[in-house]
């Protein structure tokens, strides 16, 4: 019984995770104020729909960000398509933002792999792109590292 109650809270706590990059993003005003004088005036729209709440405007201003090759607006996206559940466009926006490096977007990927959500489940591509995440200091990914070793998931 010990056992159902463990898994249970650990499959909640990754689905918890699985949207903390999204709560972790700094808003609009603070990345408008800072010294990133490259963000997309369609970024600062989409995170401007998502404080209203208006998923179709934000996905409008996340996909002509994320086609100019703006990381951070391909990573939300992904977690966008992901909440829709068009599991098959967030792990192409995952893919497409972690082959460049993002550790957002690999950790995203991790996620599709380990729920084979958009592509066939892999524990060892899951494992793989989480650790390289967790490698660039991503909070949420050495977060679910810990908790894979602690309770055996991802085949640990």
């Amino acid at each position: 019984m010990g056992i159902d109650i463990g898994r249970s809270f650990v499959v909640g706590f990754l689905l918890l995770m699985s949207f903390t990059p999204v709560a972790l993003a700094d808003s609009p005003a603070v990345l408008a104020n800072s010294s990133n004088t490259n963000l997309p005036d369609e970024y600062v729209l989409a995170d401007e729909a998502m404080d209203e709440q208006d998923l179709n405007e934000a996905a409008i201003h996340y996909r002509i960000a994320a086609e100019q090759n703006y990381l951070p607006a391909q990573t939300a996206l992904g977690d966008l398509m992901r909440i829709a559940q068009d599991f098959e466009a967030a792990f192409g926006w995952y893919l497409t933002s972690a082959y460049q490096g993002d550790a957002a977007g690999e950790y995203g990927l991790g996620q599709a792999y380990a729920n084979g959500e958009g592509v066939e489940k892999n524990l060892t591509k899951a494992l793989y792109w989480i650790k390289q995440a967790a490698e660039k200091n991503y909070l949420p990914a050495a977060e679910n590292i810990a908790v894979a070793y602690k309770y055996g998931y991802l085949g640990l």
